[in-house]
């Protein structure tokens, strides 16, 4: 029993859905036959040649967008062009005074008097110490030690020669021979330092100033130490040039030096000249692709209204194109379009009408079934 109901169920649910079947295929029939009614009155209402002319209309304003689209890219590569330009003529401006800076130098340099206004330039400058530099610096102190050494013992004669001059006279009147205690001094020279000779002459000026400066014995001991010393004194002064010569060999080194830092100011400038070959060829070569630019922005010349947003618009007008030639397309054939689509169109009977299910063949609820589908 509960078997029996269960199949008139399902050929109740077969019913309903061949019902809504056939409900779904007239409302297509009737949503093509709408179609081609609108079709027709839009053929009736506009000519082949409206079509024609409203897309070709479109297709014009479509090439304008695009042509604007184009231009605004070009605009946009043009003004970062003229800044590319602008930063290359701030950095050749840069590097330009750079170059008359280390001009100036290079003519200020060459009236530098002093090592430490070199020393000076060089710091400033970032100018590491070449071997030229190097070697010149040294060679003036070595010259400077020099003259100071050859200052300190003309001073140091001028002291013993000052003593002996008044010395001598005092052994003289008292009948001592100089002489040969100047020979007696000399036959053994002797080396003295610096410093033995500042003890000694402030020991000598102690002993003329106290009482025993009246001593034969004590001052011919002194006018020989003072023989003795000017004797080393001379010794040393002869291996020294004179003073003009130290002087002139200073000038040479200092201009040795002078030149070294001025050539390495030379260096410098012409790396700066090269920045700025570099950066003309540049400038050259934007200024070229800006002309080139511009002349493409002037032939592309744009006679319509520019929106802000172009690429969407675009799209509107690409998508207003494809609708206009949809609805042209089935402007040669509308009449003919109706009798297709309702061969198209089969209304099929359900299929619970043209199939008995084998198991219910015989029975008394299959006849039943059957009058009530009927």
């Amino acid at each position: 029993m509960a078997e029996e109901q269960n199949k008139l169920a399902a050929f109740e649910l077969a019913k309903q859905k061949a019902v809504q079947e056939q409900q779904g295929t007239e409302q297509k029939l009737q949503m093509r036959e709408e179609s081609i009614f609108e079709h027709k009155a839009l053929i009736e209402s506009k000519s082949l040649q409206w079509f024609e002319e409203e897309n070709k209309r479109i297709s014009h304003v479509i090439e304008q967008l695009q042509r604007a689209l184009r231009l605004r890219k070009l605009e946009e590569e043009l003004a970062a062009k003229k800044r590319d330009i602008a930063v290359i003529l701030d950095k050749r401006g840069q590097v330009a005074a750079v170059i008359d800076e280390k001009n100036a130098l290079a003519a200020n340099t060459e009236r530098v008097k002093k090592v430490d206004g070199l020393m000076q330039v060089m710091n400033e400058q970032k100018i590491e110490e070449t071997p030229a530099i190097t070697f010149g610096i040294n060679k003036l102190e070595v010259i400077r030690e020099k003259i100071n050494e050859f200052e300190k013992l003309r001073t140091y004669n001028e002291q013993f020669a000052a003593a002996i001059s008044y010395v001598e006279p005092l052994l003289t009147s008292a009948h001592v021979p100089v002489s040969e205690l100047k020979e007696q001094a000399l036959a053994r020279p002797e080396s003295f330092t610096s410093s033995d000779m500042d003890f000694f002459l402030e020991r000598l000026r102690t002993v003329l100033k106290s009482t025993r400066r009246d001593e034969p014995g004590v001052l011919e001991k002194a006018l020989t130490g003072l023989y003795k010393r000017q004797n080393s004194l001379w010794r040393r002064g002869a291996k020294l040039k004179s003073a003009e010569a130290y002087i002139e060999d200073s000038k040479r080194a200092f201009q040795g030096v002078k030149k070294a830092v001025c050539d390495e100011l030379v260096k410098q400038q012409a790396h700066y000249l090269e920045l700025d070959r570099k950066w003309q060829a540049d400038l050259e070569r934007k200024q070229q692709e800006l002309e080139a630019l511009e002349q493409q922005c002037g032939e592309l010349a744009v006679a319509i209204d520019i929106p802000s947003d172009i690429e969407g618009a675009i799209r509107e007008r690409k998508a207003e194109q494809a609708a206009l030639e949809k609805t042209k397309l089935p402007m040669n054939r509308p009449r003919s379009r109706l009798p297709n689509l309702k061969r198209n169109v089969k209304l099929k009977r359900p299929r619970w009408k043209n199939k008995k299910p084998e198991r219910l063949k015989s029975s008394r609820k299959w006849k039943r079934c059957k009058k009530v589908c009927r």
